[in-house]
């Protein structure tokens, strides 16, 4: 079973073509798939879109009352995922604005074949790109990529920012039953940062890789959601913090 896990606020715009996209994608994943989506208190229908959705991928919805940041998003959805899933199963984490296409999960699943944890679809691989995002914003995810790499020393990985991710539910659920409702502790959007450190202390590095991924942001309707220079912040505190559970020999058990 592949799990989807959809952070969402105020998409409503985009709900309904996502959900279409996933059920054309998901015959060539070459497994079943459902969509657990976690709808962050959104204020503009987006749960509404989803229940009115007719299509044949099973979706789980789940609300909260009010908007509580992606962080929180994420952590309910891997709370049900964990709960719900099963042995061998694989968690899809992806945004829920159109600029994550679902035909990538099939190039994904491919990739996790054999002895790898964590599949990263990344800007930074060859044949990867940013389709719609302005110089500044790629100066500043391209840095906060090379802070990364220079303070872990993980050569396997190019993108820890990118929430576009395959990781398998054995790992997602020792990482969170280590973590609990710690899991994700960073603000803002740098807690994509920090679930990948935390599952990579539970794994080895050489059992991640990467597959190009071209992020279409020219396809996202309305305005961004993250605020830059708090996520810039964030991630510098992130790292400052890891040192919890990086040694000078890499990445250890937590």
């Amino acid at each position: 079973m592949i799990h989807i896990l959809l952070p969402a606020y105020n998409e409503s715009e985009t709900m309904e073509d996502l959900l279409q996209e996933i059920d054309l994608a998901a015959p060539t994943f070459g497994d079943s798939c459902r969509v657990v989506l976690v709808d962050d208190g959104s204020t503009d229908g987006t749960s509404d879109r989803a229940r009115c959705h007719i299509g044949p991928t099973p979706i789980s919805l789940i609300q909260h009352e009010r908007n509580r940041g992606l962080a929180a998003a994420l952590q309910t959805g891997i709370a049900e995922i964990v709960r719900s899933g099963s042995p061998g199963d694989l968690v899809v984490f992806m945004d829920a604005d159109l600029t994550h296409s679902p035909r990538l999960i099939s190039e994904l699943c491919q990739a996790m074949r054999g002895d790898v944890d964590v599949v990263i679809a990344s800007r930074y691989a060859e044949g990867g790109q940013e389709l719609g995002v302005s110089a500044f914003r790629k100066l500043l995810s391209h840095g906060a990529a090379l802070v990364y790499r220079l303070a872990l020393g993980v050569d396997t990985v190019r993108d820890f920012s990118c929430g576009y991710r395959m990781i398998r539910w054995d790992v997602l659920k020792r990482t969170y039953e280590t973590w609990g409702d710690r899991l994700l502790e960073a603000t803002g959007f740098s807690c994509t940062g920090e679930l990948l450190l935390k599952v990579l202390a539970h794994t080895d590095p050489a059992r991640l890789t990467e597959v190009p991924f071209v992020l279409h942001y020219e396809r996202k309707r309305g305005q961004s959601k993250m605020p830059v220079w708090r996520t810039v912040l964030g991630t510098l505190r992130l790292l400052w913090a890891a040192r919890k559970y990086v040694n000078s020999n890499g990445l250890n058990g937590c």
